[in-house]
């Protein structure tokens, strides 16, 4: 497997390769080293980026192989938000933060009505600017009184969490 976590349009860079393993006398069953856990590196490129999935009969595949005897899938992968500290969300998540950018007005809205919402803001250096919970909502709206830069918003709701980077500017 190969994912292009800078957006370059190729599989070259260190970190895009994963090894999946390989798999004997079995039709769609997984492979030696399923399953694999990836974890989005810091640089992840916010967005769409390219996952490409390719099994060669007899041999190890390339990430641009054409003409042989296996099967290739690119899948797309949304990298929505990516704090640099090893946690991001990806497409699928619960929540979404908007506008991102923002003047410090902003809202976290769910995909579906929430019970109990637990939200912490923390800032660069890790200090908390803003530890807040919240009952039956579907959207919470924010109006943070804070300098510029960037800031790190965890939401845990039934003890899972999303974390997305937000920025404010003036």
């Amino acid at each position: 497997a190969w994912i292009d976590w800078n957006n370059d349009s190729d599989f070259d860079d260190p970190g895009e390769n994963y090894v999946l393993g390989s798999a004997q006398n079995t039709a769609d069953g997984p492979t030696s080293q399923s399953p694999l856990a990836i974890t989005v590196p810091s640089n992840a490129a916010i967005g769409l980026v390219k996952m490409r999935i390719s099994a060669k009969f007899a041999s190890a595949p390339t990430a641009c192989e054409t003409d042989f005897d296996g099967e290739v899938e690119d899948y797309a992968l949304v990298v929505k938000s990516n704090p640099g500290m090893g946690l991001c969300r990806l497409y699928g998540g619960t929540s979404l933060i908007s506008p991102n950018p923002s003047t410090g007005k902003f809202s976290i809205q769910f995909d579906a009505l929430q019970a109990k919402v637990h939200v912490l803001i923390y800032n660069q250096e890790g200090q908390v600017v803003s530890d807040e919970a919240f009952s039956d909502t579907s959207e919470i709206p924010f109006d943070l009184d804070v300098a510029s830069g960037i800031y790190y918003v965890v939401t845990e709701i039934d003890e899972k969490k999303e974390v997305f980077k937000l920025i404010i500017g003036q």
